[in-house]
């Protein structure tokens, strides 16, 4: 079997993100990690995504919010990262050499709410999924939040479609996100917009020490090198910046 070098663009976004799901697991954010892969598909072509692939089984760029692709997720650990309140967060990259040609980078929250953070982290993913496959669950237990799915793809770029944009609601609806970002700010934008530590910790919903342990202030992003055209010249993008400009609301 031919083995390739793994160049260091693309080996520092695999350590940057192994690091920053430890961190979350010992500060508690998280309860479950799982070791993401280096995937050679051929010469000069690399993906850092979750272990566990189930594309055979459904789970899609059209139903990504559905609460069955989240229940295929959680059965099959398809991620890297399961939170507190048992949401997902799952994030691919590929490369052609150390230059960033596509991202997927989700955060697909659990349907399901919990009287408190020590009931979350201590229930067992495998007991959610079959409330949701037995449909045990009551109503008032119920959340309607949506997936959120941030995707770049330098091979396609349009008005209706820029390369760099944001998922959310449905497969149609999206929003310009300027350029891609790296793992750190990813996650950090989950945790700032999704899980605000103003409220969470002033409703008792998480530990204040849990968002101290974390010290997002001093997270720090990376570089990506991406094409910039169809010509396919080279710029460098800094990882851990990037705004949000309203495009479709299909």
């Amino acid at each position: 079997m031919t083995k390739y070098r793994i160049p260091l663009m693309v080996q520092q976004h695999f350590d940057q993100m192994i690091n920053t799901m430890e961190m979350l697991e010992s500060a508690k954010f998280a309860t479950l990690i799982i070791i993401p892969k280096i995937l050679v598909q051929k010469e000069k072509q690399f993906t850092i995504s979750w272990s566990n692939q189930i594309f055979q089984e459904g789970v899609n760029a059209k139903n990504f919010s559905a609460i069955d692709s989240y229940q295929k997720v959680l059965t099959n650990r398809s991620f890297q990262i399961l939170l507190f309140d048992n949401s997902v967060i799952r994030c691919s990259l590929q490369f052609k050499d150390d230059i960033l040609v596509t991202q997927n980078f989700s955060w697909i929250p659990c349907p399901l709410s919990f009287d408190s953070y020590q009931n979350s982290i201590e229930f067992e993913p495998e007991l959610i999924s079959e409330e949701i496959m037995d449909e045990k669950y009551d109503k008032n237990r119920i959340l309607m939040r949506s997936t959120v799915r941030f995707d770049y793809d330098s091979s396609h770029d349009a008005p209706d479609h820029p390369s760099s944009h944001m998922h959310f609601q449905n497969s149609e609806t999206r929003i310009n996100t300027d350029q891609p970002m790296c793992f750190n700010t990813f996650v950090k934008h989950v945790i700032e917009t999704y899980y605000p530590k103003s409220y969470y910790v002033k409703k008792n919903i998480v530990p204040e020490e849990v968002y101290d342990l974390l010290s997002l202030d001093k997270w720090q992003g990376l570089s990506f090198k991406t094409f910039t055209d169809r010509k396919k010249k080279i710029q460098y993008l800094s990882g851990n910046k990037y705004s949000l400009d309203i495009l479709v609301m299909g």
